[in-house]
């Protein structure tokens, strides 16, 4: 399983350029941004180094014959999965409502796009859970498995893209200047 760079950064754009009427109250949007920045490169990170770890576990497992232990292996990586994507959305809650127009939207709808993705994973946990590991369609549940995981990645990133006309500079230009939101931008070309 793997959620694309591009739906992360994605997600991170359209915090920056959701926008169109509201309040002023909250935190600077070079704070907002620094704080989202920050939870996104820190999952980006763990998502990378979980992936790493499974893939590895994976080669040998499967090459064993040994599908119980590919589906608790599995199983395992899904719960550590869920708890940093949980882990993410609450550090992108806690960053508060960005100082700008429509500042109460931006944050909710970052917050509930990675509540989206916890419940797609959770969801496919379970489905996960509900597969018999001698059933000879195993393997093929496994891959549709994958797919509809990528495909929820990838419709948050859609979602937001599309939520993002609006555009917001005040919030464009703060993610410009800070370092850690260059950082996922170079990293995702």
């Amino acid at each position: 399983m793997r959620v694309t760079r591009p739906a992360l950064v994605a997600a991170v754009a359209a915090a920056f350029t959701l926008a169109a009427c509201g309040g002023s109250s909250g935190v600077s949007a070079s704070d907002y941004v620094h704080q989202v920045c920050t939870a996104v490169q820190s999952y980006e990170t763990q998502l990378q180094s979980q992936s790493t770890q499974i893939q590895s576990q994976l080669q040998s497992t499967v090459a064993s014959g040994n599908y119980q232990a590919v589906k608790t292996q599995l199983t395992t990586f899904f719960t550590n999965i869920i708890n940093e994507t949980s882990s993410a959305k609450d550090k992108i809650n806690k960053a508060g409502k960005p100082k700008v127009k429509n500042g109460d939207k931006v944050q909710s709808t970052l917050t509930n796009d990675f509540q989206k993705l916890q419940d797609s994973l959770t969801q496919a946990k379970t489905k996960l859970q509900s597969f018999d590991p001698n059933s000879k369609s195993f393997v093929t549940n496994l891959e549709s498995l994958g797919s509809q995981i990528s495909s929820a990645g990838s419709s948050i990133g859609s979602s937001l893209e599309s939520s993002s006309a609006l555009g917001n500079g005040d919030l464009d230009s703060a993610a410009n200047k800070d370092a850690t939101c260059k950082k996922i931008e170079n990293s995702s070309s």
